[in-house]
């Protein structure tokens, strides 16, 4: 068995796993809640704020969205917008829910693009932009807000800081350090023989 024959093997057989650890954690998750539960706390918020999150919300989920369409388009993958959506949109809304979202989500793309013809590697490509994309713009956003509004960090912690302001701080550097490498740093990354992630992300 040649090593290119052993890498695909390898992909799928972690793809699976990923699949059946998810199922794993989104039958323990919702063991825990009851329906009734759930819908008896709905009545209790005005109707106002449900809408306005409600909201928030969708408009939440059409940006985590747009992660996959700049993936698909970052590997130079073409796919029908609707499968794109639907597939972003669910696996969103399971691992925002359940959590664990390398594995629930991750485990769901490769179930539904693969049954659209995308490749493991693909799908791993998508996946690996998807996350980066998110964690650069949450450390993005978080560090500006740590540092315009440092809130009092509780001193059970123990931290040798007292407010979230040199997390910020830290957040940006992490930021900038991925732009400053993105510019020096045109490499291409590579795993398992195959082309992973160009930095800087490289658009056609």
């Amino acid at each position: 068995m040649n090593r290119k024959r052993l890498s695909q093997i390898s992909l799928s057989g972690f793809g699976l796993l990923l699949f059946a650890l998810s199922l794993w954690t989104i039958n323990n998750e919702l063991r825990q809640h009851n329906l009734s539960d759930v819908l008896r706390s709905l009545t209790e918020i005005p109707s106002n704020r449900l809408f306005i999150a409600i909201g928030c919300s969708i408009g939440g989920y059409l940006v985590l969205t747009s992660y996959d369409f700049l993936a698909f388009r970052y590997i130079r993958h073409s796919l029908p917008p609707n499968a794109i959506i639907f597939t972003a949109f669910i696996s969103h809304a399971i691992s925002n829910s359940v959590g664990f979202a390398l594995f629930t989500g991750g485990a769901i793309r490769y179930r539904l693009y693969s049954n659209w013809g995308v490749s493991v590697g693909a799908i791993a490509q998508v996946i690996a932009f998807e996350n980066l994309s998110f964690w650069l713009g949450l450390f993005a956003v978080s560090g500006i807000i740590f540092l315009l509004e440092p809130l009092t960090i509780p001193t059970l912690l123990n931290l040798p800081f007292v407010s979230v302001h040199p997390i910020g701080v830290i957040f940006l550097l992490l930021v900038g350090a991925y732009l400053l490498g993105s510019y020096f740093y045109h490499q291409t990354l590579v795993f398992v023989d195959r082309h992973f992630l160009s930095l800087p992300f490289d658009f056609p």
